[in-house]
């Protein structure tokens, strides 16, 4: 997750959290709040695919996981829970992020609210990572809780990166160096 684009859900609620206090609609995403994810650590995922590409087979397909399934509602707990940590701890993050609920003693978990699902809306994001465990011996290096703090912290310090994607400004990045 951590570096992952600004799009991700997980990035987002971090970032909605510190900079605008609100997680809002954003906050468990759908009413039940059960959907479960997997939550992967980029750097985690790219071992992974180098274990494939040095090990793996030809021709086999090898899901990379982490055992970090998690719902919906785990994963913005704990998050606010991190939040509320490290905004509570730090005059400077506090400063930063005057309209966190965490800067004024208060915390991230008064943000949540829920939107109503959507049609179809899958219950479960699951993969079976036996073969590469078995097969590769690949195992993530992070675990859950570890790989969450390292993604706040990374777009705590990444701040400029972040707000180029909320306000869209990134845009003319792309453009300039990819337009016609």
């Amino acid at each position: 997750v951590r570096g992952s684009f600004g799009s991700r859900w997980v990035s987002r609620l971090g970032v909605i959290a510190s900079w605008c206090g609100a997680l809002s609609s954003l906050g468990t995403r759908h009413e039940n709040a059960e959907q479960a994810l997997i939550v992967r650590v980029v750097e985690d995922h790219c071992r992974g695919i180098e274990a494939v590409l040095l090990h793996g087979r030809s021709g086999r397909t090898y899901c990379i996981g982490g055992n970090t399934e998690r719902t919906n509602m785990e994963i913005v707990r704990q998050l606010c829970l991190h939040l509320d940590e490290r905004l509570g701890s730090e005059p400077s993050l506090q400063e930063r992020f005057p309209d966190c609920p965490a800067s004024s003693g208060s915390t991230c978990g008064e943000l949540v609210s829920f939107v109503k699902d959507r049609p179809g809306h899958d219950r479960r994001y699951a993969i079976d990572a036996t073969r590469i465990e078995g097969e590769l011996g690949f195992r993530p290096v992070e675990s859950f809780e570890s790989g969450l703090a390292l993604t706040i912290d990374w777009y705590l310090r990444n701040e400029s990166w972040w707000r180029g994607i909320m306000d869209g400004s990134y845009r003319q990045w792309i453009d300039t160096n990819y337009g016609s």
